[in-house]
């Protein structure tokens, strides 16, 4: 039999084999590019809705009678 069967058999505890992905620099450069780019298209929405908010503010300040 093979070392591993005769170990389970005589009920020793086997260590799983631990594989740890390693990423290369290029694969991380990428994902950082990608997330660069979801965030700069967040940053975009954001002054966008951030800009129509001002516009409705003085909208809404110039209808106001003025209370001098």
């Amino acid at each position: 039999p093979t070392s591993y069967a005769r170990l389970v058999a005589l009920g020793n505890r086997i260590k799983p084999t631990v594989i740890e992905k390693t990423y290369s620099s290029s694969d991380v450069v990428q994902q950082l590019k990608q997330d660069n780019e979801e965030l700069k298209t967040d940053i975009e929405a954001l002054q966008s809705e951030n800009n129509d908010l001002k516009r409705k503010i003085s909208y809404s300040k110039e209808g106001q009678p003025s209370t001098m």
